[in-house]
């Protein structure tokens, strides 16, 4: 399990083929899952409520649905694709797409990045709102698990963020002459 640096991302979605750099973008501003962005559909998509809706993986026959609020970024984004009622987002020579591995080894190859998969951009974007402060929970709903130890795998802690919240403990409480102070 990896994620990507911000610096990787932007060389990433650089590097990519023209046809992949929104969905990249996307997926990497929103989370979601491969069968979710690469299948994006117009008619998920609500520009004035600026909300995506989903069917997600779930044990309940055909999933569960997952609605989304869109950022800024997303929006943009999607506003540069030409805003449609229905029908696919993304095209790659007049045709949807759904497979995208040729483009995507070639990318990550232009990029210089090893040892990184499609699924790991959802960590990317896990990761990166756990190190702006988004709690646990909240990524939790974004991301549409049931379960939060299953978001704890993907929002990965680095040490120095482990450093920068025992450092936090220790202003809290001044040692003064052997005591321990508020």
């Amino acid at each position: 399990r990896r994620y990507l640096k911000p610096d990787e991302a932007q060389r990433l979605i650089e590097a990519a083929a023209p046809h992949l750099k929104g969905p990249i973008e996307f997926a990497l501003l929103t989370g979601v899952r491969f069968s979710n962005w690469v299948g994006l559909d117009w008619s998920q998509i609500d520009m004035r409520a600026r909300t995506i809706t989903f069917r997600v993986k779930s044990k309940r026959p055909g999933g569960k649905v997952l609605t989304i609020p869109m950022s800024e970024g997303v929006l943009v984004l999607l506003a540069r694709y030409g805003p449609k009622d229905a029908g696919p987002v993304w095209f790659y020579k007049g045709k949807p797409f759904r497979d995208i591995t040729d483009g995507w080894r070639a990318a990550l190859r232009r990029a210089g990045i090893e040892d990184f998969r499609v699924h790991d951009l959802r960590h990317t974007a896990a990761t990166w709102m756990r190190q702006r402060g988004v709690p646990l929970e909240v990524v939790r709903d974004v991301l549409g698990h049931a379960d939060i130890r299953t978001t704890q795998l993907y929002a990965h802690v680095e040490r120095a963020e482990l450093r920068a919240a025992v450092d936090e403990l220790a202003g809290q409480l001044r040692q003064e002459g052997g005591r321990w102070t508020k």
